[in-house]
């Protein structure tokens, strides 16, 4: 497989307006691996922005469609540009059609006297000594051929009882840097909590996604996996809504709520 870093390039086709190339083998299903899709609309924001003391703190979007492998264009829309923020917006258009959108806050460090708030980091004594788990087609989706993930369960279709997960995650090809799109990727790699109290295959597609970015990922080391910890929250009316964090050793990294269709 290529590189993330690689099949989530974005090219210049005029102001604000991009191209990028789906890959096949990213597939989540029918369409393209979700986070694939929420880092080229940030990789297309990214461009947009050109002042390096903002980096993206939030983005929010959805996928409205399935992106399927081929060409896609990406259109930005700048919403506000203030003393210390950015306000964009983002579209991805394939066969003439939004197939998803995202907003993101780009804004500088701001140099105010407050203690800094964290959660508790998780207890990390589960995922010592474990193998990489097989996750790959026929069970498991084809992206997650590009990513090495380890946990002590409970596993998808396995019937548990629990609500919870944890695990570690890393590019098989590790960036030479990570970058924002990197961690909304990761965000989204990990399979939804939900389909571990299952006791058979059950299709899931993420329809909305909001991620804060606690820190500068250019901070990080690429080669050193993140830990992932998620609950879900609740489901209802065929609909899952999952809360999850992303840790470095005991630094939080990002933040993420996803809702999540049932499809079967």
């Amino acid at each position: 497989m290529k590189t993330f870093e690689d099949v989530s390039a974005v090219a210049a086709l005029g102001e604000a307006r991009f191209s990028a190339e789906i890959e096949d083998g990213w597939q989540q299903g029918r369409g393209a691996f979700g986070g694939l899709v929420l880092a080229l609309l940030a990789r297309a924001m990214e461009r947009v922005e050109t002042d390096p003391t903002r980096r993206l703190r939030t983005l929010s979007g959805e996928i409205c469609g399935p992106v399927l492998p081929g060409p896609v264009v990406l259109e930005v829309a700048t919403l506000r540009r203030g003393s210390s923020a950015t306000y964009l917006d983002a579209r991805l258009l394939q066969f003439d059609a939004v197939l998803a959108r995202a907003s993101a806050t780009f804004s500088a460090v701001r140099k105010v006297e407050a203690e800094a708030l964290s959660p508790p980091p998780p207890a990390l004594e589960s995922l010592a000594g474990l193998d990489p788990l097989p996750v790959e087609p026929p069970l498991g989706p084809a992206f997650a051929r590009a990513f090495e993930y380890r946990s002590p369960g409970p596993y998808p279709y396995s019937g548990s009882d629990s609500r919870e997960l944890i695990g570690s995650i890393l590019l098989r090809q590790p960036p030479p840097r990570i970058d924002a799109p990197t961690v909304i990727a990761y965000a989204d790699a990990w399979w939804p909590c939900w389909l571990s109290t299952q006791d058979r295959p059950r299709g899931t597609a993420t329809i909305h996604f909001n991620a804060q970015l606690v820190i500068d990922p250019a901070t990080l080391d690429p080669q050193a996996p993140l830990v992932h910890l998620a609950r879900l929250h609740t489901q209802s009316d065929g609909y899952l809504v999952e809360f999850r964090e992303l840790w470095s050793g005991s630094t939080l990294v990002a933040l993420n709520q996803q809702t999540f269709a049932i499809l079967s």
